[in-house]
């Protein structure tokens, strides 16, 4: 074969792979398209069933309403009858009728007709399909109320410590929802309690049930004071921090309560904290409430599930519902409590979060904080709350007329807005493969980094998992994000363009991480450019990903044809068309990417890493370590480490025959099936990688190829484990020989040979671990640090930051 065929074999060798690299892509893609396809249909499968339920409920409810007022008058009418004179002075003839009838006789009502006003007895479904889930609840709790009340048992609520908060619950009657109640906050609450509760002069088994709780401060008033009055009440008698505000036809759930309480410990200036509320049939009934211009309250996500993304992240709002309200009790005291104006109950409680606005204190939703409400428990029937509703509204608007001209219009267009209260923050929309955990590595522990420097530099941040819509749950995502960051799951690249143009206008900053994903964002901006009006685009390339695989093919013994080098970076700087300032992790990368287009701002955005140096001295260790994401076959992190356990570990073996090699992270390459054993281990991910860190004495990244910087030798330096890397990494990072690490140059079998002595000296010399140690840690200071951090960020997004 002559020179120039083997150059042109070459050549279409180079294509080929490139054609079958862009395949791969283009499957990943198609695959992901495919799953956010099923969870769509199964979303609108599932929404189309919760709404043929509502509207079998709604005809059941119509069906059989007039029964159930006329259940209530007669209730009422035996109240009464029960009252009178005329039942007192029969009783003796009641008694002889029995008597002679040779009846059981009872001098008093059943007591199911004694609960007070309101709809206890239950009518039969006209469809027969049961009660609805209030009545079913409610038939459970009467049971209960029942059982409880014939055993003896008693509600212990005596402090065992020196209670943070106080819980005000005012009862008028429904003794049954009482009890459910305060059974829910000795199950899920985990702290002592300071519990005062105010009887309204309740004429059901209110009394019987109170005898029967312990260690509770009980107000007894001889008449019904309503809500507003009646809490006020409790400002003698609070003695705790905090006071929490929750109505007694409502349930906390699993720590509601210290969630609620979080909120003061990690944020300033706040004034209240409500949860997320729940109905008895499932849906929401409140995440966080809006306060229109006109005086008109929204509960936000009303009817909705309660994982609807909207409703899972915490938010300041314009108030929350006095079901579950939170605040200090030095600020409730010092404006004197609840307006009676607003007596006997509705808009006391956003007129309590305006004075505390005025007083510059803030109303703060929190989605962890939940309960399940009943829903107007104490009311006769739901006309009644509607006219107080429109009563207080009135008053509401003429004490705060001049106030509510910065509240927006209700209207459709202003209803996403208008979810956090106003001033709101500039809004960001943050787009990457997937969730990004830090333990991925691939990038995704700086993408962790700069999403929570996005939220101190007070952007509201929406975070779109593009790549892996399916992959994580809320759960996941909020034990390794800001509060404050709301998730969007379920939106792959089939359904990106929906949902920007849903929310058009509503962006300060749109903020696209990874190749990949601008590639998606800019065949959608190509058809339809008007979804960039009013939009700064930040493209986050991290790296030129060509670079990588110039790299690649030179290892390969096959080096990359220039004029594919070109077109493949031709293909990264057509991503540019629609960007203002593009960031990437080294200068010199930022520049490549930016030649043709040196106008865009340009910003270079590395890692941020904690200085957090492992205490265990060079005697304690005894393991080397290898963490990166292995779940993918042909990637840097796979291909270092099967050529590591094939080429260079059997030589370090023959130096060091105990010695053990543990590989962290997320796995999944079928090339890496069969390479454990001979002192190598894989874990997997792992929980906790600073225990390991702690163990390890020696960190290796033989990485071949790669594009910008390698943050798992930033990150294992900054722990104190020093570190054998290829000259590949330590270019990128500009690291030298024996100052922060071990450095071992060459190509093939030289390069394995340099990597076997570096691990073998640096594993056995106290003097030079100790040496590469203290610089690896002196660099993470001076060049990873949060300042750079926030100075890179900041620049990124000038001038809204």
């Amino acid at each position: 074969m002559t020179p120039e065929e083997k150059k042109r074999l070459l050549h279409e060798l180079d294509t080929t792979r490139s054609e079958l690299e862009d395949l791969h892509d283009l499957q990943e893609t198609t695959r992901n398209w495919m799953y956010s396809v099923h969870d769509q249909l199964t979303r609108v499968t599932n929404r189309n069933q919760n709404l043929q339920t509502a509207i079998e409920q709604a005809q059941r409810k119509k069906l059989y309403q007039a029964e159930r007022v006329k259940t209530v008058r007669l209730q009422q009418e035996l109240l009464a009858m029960h009252g009178s004179w005329s039942w007192k002075l029969t009783l003796p003839l009641r008694w002889l009728v029995c008597k002679i009838r040779r009846i059981p006789f009872r001098p008093d009502l059943s007591p199911e007709l004694l609960q007070g006003p309101g709809p206890e007895i239950l009518i039969p479904d006209p469809e027969n399909n049961g009660p609805s889930p209030k009545d079913q609840f409610l038939q459970e709790q009467i049971a209960l109320l029942d059982t409880f009340l014939s055993s003896g048992e008693v509600l212990d609520f005596v402090p065992q410590e020196p209670p943070k908060v106080a819980v005000v619950i005012l009862l008028f009657n429904r003794a049954e929802l009482t009890l459910a109640c305060l059974l829910s906050l000795l199950k899920h609450t985990h702290q002592s309690l300071e519990l005062i509760l105010v009887d309204n002069a309740s004429t059901d088994r209110t009394p019987l049930l109170l005898e029967r709780v312990k260690g509770a401060k009980v107000v007894r008033n001889e008449e019904n004071l309503h809500f507003v009055k009646g809490c006020n009440q409790c400002l003698d008698l609070v003695e705790s921090e905090y006071l929490l505000f929750l109505n007694n036809d409502a349930e906390v759930m699993e720590g509601a309560l210290e969630a609620a309480l979080r909120v003061f410990e990690e944020e300033e200036k706040v004034g209240v904290v409500g949860g997320m509320i729940h109905l008895m049939d499932g849906t929401l009934q409140e995440a966080g409430s809006i306060l229109w211009n006109d005086g008109s309250c929204q509960g936000m996500c009303r009817g909705k599930a309660p994982d609807v993304p909207e409703a899972n992240f915490r938010r300041t709002v314009d108030f929350c519902s006095g079901a579950f309200l939170l605040t200090p009790a030095s600020l409730f005291r010092s404006v004197g409590g609840f307006d009676t104006q607003f007596s006997p109950a509705y808009y006391e409680e956003v007129d309590y979060c305006l004075q505390l606005k005025a007083m510059g204190y803030a109303t703060v939703y929190e989605p962890t904080a939940m309960i399940r409400h009943f829903e107007f428990g104490s009311s006769l029937d739901e006309a009644d709350p509607v006219a107080l509703q429109l009563r207080n509204r009135e008053k509401l608007v003429e004490k705060y007329r001049e106030e509510l001209k910065e509240y927006p219009e209700r209207a459709p267009g202003n209803f996403l807005s208008a979810r956090t209260a106003p001033p709101g923050r500039p809004r960001l929309l943050y787009i990457d493969d997937r969730v990004p955990h830090p333990e991925l590595g691939s990038g995704y522990p700086r993408a962790h980094a700069i999403v929570h420097m996005l939220v101190e530099l007070g952007f509201e941040v929406t975070l779109i998992p593009l790549n892996f819509p399916l992959e994580d749950t809320v759960e996941s995502a909020r034990r390794i994000l800001p509060p404050r960051v709301e998730v969007v799951f379920g939106c792959g690249p089939l359904y990106i363009r929906n949902f920007m143009s849903e929310r058009k206008g509503f962006y300060d900053v749109l903020w696209v991480s990874r190749p990949n994903n601008m590639r998606v964002l800019t065949h959608c901006l190509d058809t339809e450019p008007e979804l960039l009006e009013g939009l700064h685009v930040v493209y986050d390339a991290e790296a030129v990903f060509a670079l990588r695989d110039l790299a690649r093919s030179r290892i390969s013994g096959h080096p990359l044809d220039q004029n594919l080098f070109d077109r493949k970076l031709k293909k990264e700087r057509e991503l540019l068309e629609h960007v203002n300032t593009v960031v990437s992790v080294t200068e010199s990368e930022c520049r490549l990417l930016c030649a043709e287009a040196p106008h865009l701002h340009q910003v270079c955005l590395g890692h941020m890493v904690d200085v957090e140096p492992t205490p265990e001295p060079f005697e304690s260790r005894s393991e080397v370590l290898f963490v990166g994401n292995l779940q993918a076959d042909g990637t840097p992190n796979v291909d270092s480490i099967l050529w590591f356990v094939q080429e260079v570990w059997p030589q370090v073996r023959e130096e060091l025959r105990d010695l053990d090699l543990h590989i962290i992270g997320p796995t999944g390459a079928e090339e890496l099936q069969g390479i454990q054993g001979n002192g190598v281990t894989i874990h997997g991910r792992v929980e906790r990688l600073e225990d390991w860190y702690r163990r390890s004495r020696v960190f290796i990244a033989p990485t071949r190829f790669s594009a910008g910087i390698p943050l798992k030798v930033v990150e294992a330096a900054g722990f104190g484990v020093p570190s054998v890397i290829t000259g590949q990494l330590a270019k990128q990072l500009g690291w030298q020989h024996e100052e922060a690490c071990c450095v071992a140059t060459g190509e093939h079998e030289v390069l394995a040979q340099n990597v076997a002595d570096q691990l073998v000296r640096l594993y056995t010399d106290p003097a030079l671990w100790q040496r590469v140690r203290e610089q690896g840690l002196q660099r993470i200071q001076t060049g990873f640090s949060l300042s750079h951090l926030h100075s890179a960020v900041t620049d990124a997004v000038k001038p809204l930051a």
